[in-house]
């Protein structure tokens, strides 16, 4: 089967081959060529890990110096490549731990990847391992990144490889999952964890437990009363679901108990195109108003100024100062993109950010604890309609 033989890969791509992914990166033409379904699988995962994420550029924006969007890609594929061998090792680990016999077995009857593909602690440590052979100079691909990457950005790599590891290991998880799920040898479903909407777990009164048609059609009707809402898991054994920020490209499947099914709700628009109204009531995103400005209001694409404070939940300061980023454009975090809309220019307004729209379950090293509020104090101070490729910090003082 597909799974088996996704057992036996192990990718270990030359330098050779490194290099070529790289020139693909910055638009060069190459020949690719796959190692079966294997290699087909991990193409797709490639090209989709290609366009950087909002999450790098939240990270990009807090260094000294913002490298740019080629170089960005450059690490973002390099990660990819790297979890992806970090990943099938690990499987690969597991299979020699337990032995074929004595390992669980799925349904089809080879042996389990439950242990590794559910383990948080597992999918750290290939994490960490992603990131320390980024930024080794001695192996294949550290050497490979510091010779593509300008040695003018070499102080801002750590920070960028701890941010790209991170994506590009979620991705490696989230893509093996799915196909394991449509393959049907995942028997318990999966539901990832945080990406929920303030109103879970929806249980309807316990009406649909062990009806799995009508509480899916439950979950997506409320799924659908929600513009946050991209998709939604559900549980009929228990009779629960969870409304999601972020959609899956599996179904369900049928299986024996404890099991969890996926939904998807098409046609919502970007989070980013949440009303400062839908954003309060289903993420938790608080805006209010100080002075309204008497200047040019702020539009998707503009290129603002603003002098800002943040601050964490104690009242102490992380970061201050003036800085520059187009909006609606993913330079900054989610939270600024979407909790700025509408003010002017002069306008002084407060945000409650959500670690949702912040920085998440792995917050800022040396600033931002995990799962922490921020509270900023903004100031739009300019309105630029000249684009530029990144966010920049272009003062330490907000005045």
């Amino acid at each position: 089967t597909a799974t088996r033989r996704l057992v036996k890969m192990q990718l270990k791509p030359s330098l050779v081959a490194v290099s070529v992914l790289l020139a693909l990166v910055v638009g060069w033409n190459v020949v690719a060529h796959s190692r079966g379904e294997v290699g087909d699988s991990a193409s797709s995962l490639l090209e989709e890990s290609l366009a950087v994420s909002p999450t790098m550029a939240d990270r990009v924006a807090q260094v000294k110096k913002t490298p740019p969007r080629s170089v960005r890609r450059k690490i973002s594929a390099m990660a990819t490549l790297l979890a992806q061998e970090e990943v099938y090792n690990a499987l690969s680990r597991e299979g020699d731990t337990f032995g074929k016999k004595a390992a669980p077995q799925h349904r089809s009857g080879f042996s389990s990847w439950m242990q590794t593909l559910s383990s948080k602690s597992e999918e750290n440590e290939i994490e960490q391992h992603v990131r320390s052979r980024m930024l080794n100079k001695q192996g294949g691909y550290g050497r490979e990144i510091f010779k593509q990457v300008p040695s003018a950005y070499d102080s801002e790599l750590p920070a960028l490889a701890t941010q790209a590891a991170h994506e590009a290991t979620e991705r490696a998880y989230h893509k093996l999952r799915a196909k394991l799920v449509q393959a049907g040898e995942w028997n318990k479903g999966y539901l990832p964890s945080g990406h929920d909407l303030l109103h879970n777990p929806l249980d309807f009164d316990g009406k649909f437990v062990n009806d799995k048609q009508k509480l899916g059609a439950a979950c997506k009707q409320a799924c659908s009363q929600h513009e946050a809402c991209r998709g939604f898991t559900y549980h009929p054994a228990k009779g629960v679901c969870y409304l999601k920020t972020l959609s899956s490209p599996t179904g369900g499947f049928d299986c024996m108990d404890d099991c969890w099914y996926w939904g998807r709700m098409p046609g919502h628009a970007s989070e980013l195109a949440l009303t400062l109204a839908q954003a309060r009531e289903d993420l938790g995103l608080k805006v209010k108003d100080v002075k309204i400005g008497s200047g040019e209001v702020l539009e998707p694409g503009d290129t603002a100024t603003i002098g800002y404070v943040g601050k964490l939940q104690d009242g102490s300061v992380f970061d201050q100062g003036k800085y520059v980023f187009m909006f609606r454009e993913g330079q900054v975090i989610k939270g600024d993109d979407i909790g700025l809309q509408g003010m002017r220019v002069g306008g002084e307004r407060k945000l409650t950010i959500p670690p949702s729209l912040a920085y998440g379950d792995r917050g800022y090293p040396g600033s931002i604890p995990p799962r922490a509020t921020l509270h900023f104090d903004v100031t739009l101070l300019h309105i630029s309609k000249h684009p530029i490729s990144a966010g920049y910090k272009s003062s330490s003082s907000p005045n």
